[in-house]
């Protein structure tokens, strides 16, 4: 059932690790114009293919369910996939944070992003388990990646968004020394 899940969000990171470089290059340009269309078509290509690979699945679920594992994977394999569709869109969103925090040399966002998307999961699975039981476990990646979604969402406005004004000043070059 994971394979089926891997698909977009191997797309979506494809997406924004091959806009990392853009994104850089546009910080260094101070191209306003260009890093603010590039994240605002990251994001849109992340949440298309989310939504229209997870449509596919949701709509077609039970057979996919069917062939992966049978008759047996039916049962709890319905609510596993759909939790797993929806954290898919998040976790592309979270991971183009992420990715613009590092090209845009903002460290201490990136890393807390980073830090906290692995941190967070025991202890929300762990507290969702004992009040949801089975469901709970289930929903529990979906929670984690739409909370670090989130607090992703308020690092890039408190830093400034893509705002190239606010990004840290890029050093001149220094004079080339002759050759010895």
């Amino acid at each position: 059932m994971r394979c089926i899940v891997m698909l977009p969000e191997m797309i979506s990171m494809g997406v924004t690790l091959g806009g990392m470089s853009l994104f850089a290059y546009s910080v260094g340009a101070r191209n306003q114009e260009r890093i603010s269309d590039s994240i605002r078509t990251a994001a849109l290509r992340i949440t298309g293919i989310s939504l229209v690979f997870g449509v596919l699945v949701f709509v077609f679920r039970d057979q996919a369910l069917l062939l992966i594992g049978g008759e047996a994977l039916l049962d709890r394999g319905d609510q596993m996939m759909t939790a797993m569709l929806i954290s898919v869109l998040f976790n592309g969103l979270t991971m183009l944070f992420m990715v613009w925090f590092q090209a845009a040399g903002k460290a201490a966002p990136a890393m807390i992003m980073a830090s906290v998307q692995g941190v967070l999961f025991t202890p929300v699975l762990l507290l969702m388990n004992m009040w949801w039981g089975f469901t709970g476990l289930v929903w529990a990646l979906t929670v984690t990646e739409f909370l670090t979604f989130a607090l992703g969402a308020v690092l890039f406005f408190v830093t400034g968004g893509t705002k190239v004004s606010r990004l840290p000043k890029i050093a001149e070059p220094a004079e080339m020394q002759p050759a010895l």
